[in-house]
């Protein structure tokens, strides 16, 4: 378990392991265990002999046993659990969980009614990725008019970028003022402005990230490295001082490394983590080698499966539209035309307020151009 760099999750998990010895009997560190090598690393294979210890433990909060058991790919197990939760404790979150399992087994129809039963109580909250899933763009906008939490993620995912960033602005905190606020404000803009696909407005607010001191900062060298800014977000990983294995880095040196040419080596690293995100850069690394087939399973393995891990959410408002229409690019290409038309419809009917000048919208329309014209073969465009 520990690191090749000697950082400190290594010391971490020992020390846990020492107080586990001391008390076997005591859920709370093998807990503790698998809950950093999950969250930091998505380290399902290092997790597992902890969570299998604490899997059955009456202490464990429902929502972490739910969490376990879908990194686990226990889906039944997870379906069960969520399902006693929601009849014994009926509320917002017991009921957003089961909604959860159900999007992530491709029941989209019984999520829903899970998640509609979930927001209409009092303390309802809304599954943001099952609402995109099942395309219900008009209920989403309509039950986050009233409910600001997750506002901008919502308008990110929907390619509406000017109004996400005038929220996040609404809400800057004064200068001088907390240092975590004002790090916090500038992570939000970063991720507000990635649909831009402009490294220069990324690093600007990387920039004023450290000027409040903090170097927490990994995850917009993954967006860099994701607009080809390759120099620098390596600059990042190897000058980082947090966990240099963690989800951020490694989604960092894999796309890096496949854009320096070093394919085995990127598939190598994305590996390693078990989730959907990992999917996602698959599908687009083998669509590039014209394995298209292969590219449009990996999208959607992605699409059910994103969300496990925190530090998705850090470019999955991007990466889900971006999923659909390189799906359809890659059916187009293999000669599925109405195949490609579909999910095609799927993207501009969710970007169908987009601001108008992403680079994102205009390959989409290009696409849909090529389409109209009936052409069955379609030349890559990034």
């Amino acid at each position: 378990l520990q690191r090749a760099d000697g950082g400190t999750l290594g010391e971490d998990i020992a020390a846990a392991d020492r107080a586990a010895q001391a008390a076997p009997a005591d859920p709370r560190f093998p807990l503790h265990a698998a809950w950093q090598l999950l969250w930091d690393r998505a380290d399902v294979a290092a997790a597992r002999p902890y969570l299998e210890r604490v899997l059955g433990a009456a202490s464990i909060l429902p929502n972490h046993t739910i969490l376990f058991l879908l990194y686990l790919r226990r889906t039944d197990e997870a379906l069960a659990r969520a399902r006693r939760w929601a009849e014994e404790e009926p509320s917002g979150r017991s009921w957003y969980w089961l909604s959860e399992v159900h999007r992530q087994r491709g029941e989209l129809v019984e999520g829903l009614a899970a998640a509609r039963r979930g927001a209409s109580l009092p303390d309802g909250l809304l599954n943001l990725r099952l609402l995109l899933d099942a395309e219900a763009l008009e209920e989403g906008d309509l039950l986050l008019t009233s409910r600001p939490v997750g506002r901008v993620k919502w308008l990110g995912s929907r390619g509406r970028v000017r109004e996400a960033a005038s929220i996040v602005n609404r809400n800057r905190p004064a200068p001088g003022g907390d240092r975590y606020l004002e790090l916090a404000f500038h992570v939000g803009m970063a991720h507000v402005y990635t649909p831009l696909e402009d490294p220069a407005v990324t690093f600007r607010e990387l920039h004023r990230m450290l000027e409040t001191g903090s170097v927490a900062f990994i995850c917009e060298g993954w967006a860099l490295a994701s607009m080809g800014d390759l120099d620098r977000a390596e600059l990042m990983v190897f000058n980082f001082v947090g966990d240099s294995h963690g989800v951020c880095a490694g989604m960092t040196r894999a796309i890096t490394r496949w854009k320096r040419g070093d394919v085995p080596g990127a598939l190598a690293i994305l590996a390693r983590y078990p989730i959907g995100t990992s999917d996602f850069y698959r599908g687009e690394i083998l669509a590039e080698q014209g394995r298209d087939a292969e590219a449009i399973e990996a999208w959607r393995a992605y699409r059910p499966r994103r969300g496990l891990n925190f530090f998705e959410g850090f470019l999955d408002s991007y990466n889900f539209p971006r999923s659909l229409f390189l799906e359809a690019r890659s059916l187009a290409r293999l000669g599925r035309t109405e195949e490609a038309r579909v999910v095609l419809g799927r993207f501009l009917r969710l970007w169908e307020r987009a601001d108008s000048g992403l680079p994102l919208l205009a390959r989409a329309k290009a696409l849909q151009a090529e389409l109209a014209r009936g052409g069955a073969q379609v030349e890559a465009r990034r």
